[in-house]
């Protein structure tokens, strides 16, 4: 089964299509399908800790016929083995609604939002198709494009920038530390410098635009030389004895010295390589701006459908039918 197959069989189901997602309310069961290749179909529905911990016995005996069973904390994850499927709605999107109808699953309809039951609507959120008041979708919504006009106009480059930098040497400061104490960086960690910068960039009231991704990345790079040069003070105060007011006297003649710079530059390539893997693990929260916020709200409010069935057309649910029903 290919993608464009994925998304024939998951619209002729009607279920609604976002990339290489599917979001759709099958047999009253708010279901998320995503296509991961042609070998793996990944079906999601959204549950509660009180329902697993119930029913986890008999969800993974049942469920495991179709393939491995997860469940993250709130949502129950199964991936069904796709490489001979020819429609993945109805081999594996049904039969689990179907599944969990005759488990008598409960769907618990407390709405993300507002956390009030009697949602009326489905809708994708938090890496799931939940139920919500779609009231609720609306006024979040509405409270997007009010923050982002805002920000538009009382937005500012000059305190975003500052933010960025302040928060950028916060997030350089876990590395510096365990450089003191394990003479070791940790890829990991530099991942926490353009987070900072971005969120210090969002703090301090920047426009949030591109130049907030920017800022982050511009930082995620400079983490380099400010661990490298933060390193120096601490040398200077540990081994030369130097108090914290004489090291900041002393650390302008660094700073001013190019030799100083190149030699941290050659010598750091595998901190450059950390920034950049640090830049790249959290692209998707640095690279959020106020439109795309908008586009994001917009798109979820979109997705949204009845929930109950009863509300659905006659024609999806028509396609429900197995054939020969």
């Amino acid at each position: 089964m290919d993608i464009s197959a994925f998304k024939e069989a998951m619209e002729r189901g009607g279920m609604r299509v976002l990339g290489t997602g599917a979001f759709g309310v099958v047999d009253g069961y708010p279901l998320m399908a995503v296509y991961a290749g042609a070998a793996s179909l990944r079906v999601t529905v959204a549950m509660g800790p009180q329902e697993w911990r119930l029913r986890k016995a008999e969800l993974k005996t049942e469920l495991r016929k179709f393939g491995p069973v997860a469940w993250a904390g709130d949502r129950l994850v199964v991936s069904f083995r796709a490489r001979r499927m020819t429609d993945g709605y109805r081999q594996a999107v049904l039969p689990l609604a179907r599944t969990l109808k005759d488990l008598g699953i409960a769907i618990d309809d407390t709405c993300p939002v507002c956390g009030r039951g009697g949602c009326e609507a489905a809708a994708p959120y938090g890496q799931a198709y939940r139920p919500v008041h779609r009231a609720c979708l609306e006024s979040a919504l509405a409270g997007t494009k009010e923050s982002a006009a805002e920000n538009r106009q009382n937005g500012s480059y000059l305190s975003g920038i500052a933010g960025a930098i302040l928060g950028g040497i916060v997030g350089v400061i876990p590395s510096l530390l365990t450089v003191i104490a394990v003479d070791t960086v940790y890829a990991i960690l530099f991942a926490l410098v353009p987070l900072c910068a971005y969120y210090g960039y969002k703090l301090f009231k920047g426009k949030m635009d591109r130049t907030a991704l920017i800022c982050s990345i511009v930082m995620g790079i400079l983490s380099v030389y400010i661990l490298n040069f933060s390193g120096i003070g601490y040398i200077l105060i540990e081994d030369y004895g130097m108090t914290f007011g004489r090291m900041l006297q002393a650390m302008p003649a660094f700073l001013g010295d190019i030799s100083v710079w190149g030699e941290i530059t050659r010598s750091s390539i595998t901190q450059f390589i950390f920034a950049a893997i640090g830049i790249f693990l959290v692209w998707g929260a640095i690279s959020r701006t106020a439109a795309g916020e908008v586009a994001n709200a917009e798109s979820v409010l979109a997705m949204s459908m009845p929930l109950r069935p009863e509300n659905r057309s006659e024609d999806a649910r028509e396609e429900d039918r197995p054939d020969g029903e």
